[in-house]
């Protein structure tokens, strides 16, 4: 029975579609990002610009339902939680409270959702469905 739980999780991990996770990961960048970041870190236009930019285009490519711009915006929104993880390790934010391991779970996320949707990416285009 456990056998078997693990072998469903892992199929889920593996092969299940990520577009919820990519709707979530791009609201975020898209609404959360730019104000949480200036409370904490404070203005950074370059960054939160992009990282804004990244998120609405997340959103664009789900709803768009095309599986080239949500691999292109699965990996640009990994920079952004890269980033974001790293100013806040280098500020110090990491360990003065446990709600900024917030964003390490989010940069979690995002990296299994690039890996979901590369799986998918290639599962399309070795079966020669639309990609």
């Amino acid at each position: 029975m456990v056998r078997r739980c693990l072998n469903n999780l892992r199929e889920i991990f593996l092969y299940a579609d990520s577009q919820p996770t990519e709707i979530m990961l791009g609201m975020l960048n898209f609404i959360l990002l730019l104000p949480a970041t200036i409370i904490e870190i404070g203005w950074i236009p370059v960054y939160q610009i992009y990282g804004m930019c990244v998120g609405f285009y997340q959103l664009f490519a789900v709803a768009r339902q095309n599986i080239s711009m949500r691999k292109n915006a699965a990996v640009l929104s990994l920079t952004v939680f890269t980033t974001t993880v790293t100013m806040y390790a280098f500020e110090g934010y990491l360990f003065t409270s446990a709600s900024h391991w917030g964003w390490v779970v989010l940069w979690l996320s995002s990296l299994s959702s690039v890996k979901r949707v590369y799986t998918e990416y290639y599962h399309r285009k070795w079966n020669n469905k639309e990609s």
